[in-house]
């Protein structure tokens, strides 16, 4: 039996396979983290996150392109991401690494995409 066709590697390319697998583990952590009671304090601005990255994917969907997507979002995204990261430090950085790292490969994708 041949598995290949179950085989999945993620490459930073700005193709439809590694952009659907970017889009699912970024927006992952983020729906994690909107309702994680460690992080209670800041629901907000992981819902905030939530907004921005499902705006992003009905943008990329409805035009299949990622360079549709504003990079004027990028400055509350790096904002929101930062002040997440420093206020969760204390706590658990486990979901908001992990969408700091998906959000670097989102950017990457972004600026490779003709």
């Amino acid at each position: 039996m041949n598995n290949n066709q179950y085989t999945f590697t993620y490459e930073n390319e700005p193709n439809d396979k590694n952009i659907y697998y970017m889009f699912q583990r970024l927006i992952l952590p983020t729906i994690i983290s909107s309702q994680y009671k460690p992080y209670k304090k800041y629901w907000e601005d992981y819902k905030r996150l939530l907004s921005i990255f499902t705006k992003w994917i009905n943008i990329y969907y409805n035009g299949n392109s990622l360079k549709l997507i504003n990079e004027d979002d990028f400055k509350e995204t790096d904002s929101l991401i930062t002040d997440l990261k420093f206020n969760c430090l204390e706590i658990e950085t486990e979901y908001i690494e992990e969408i700091d790292i998906w959000y670097n490969e989102f950017l990457e994708l972004w600026k490779n995409q003709s």
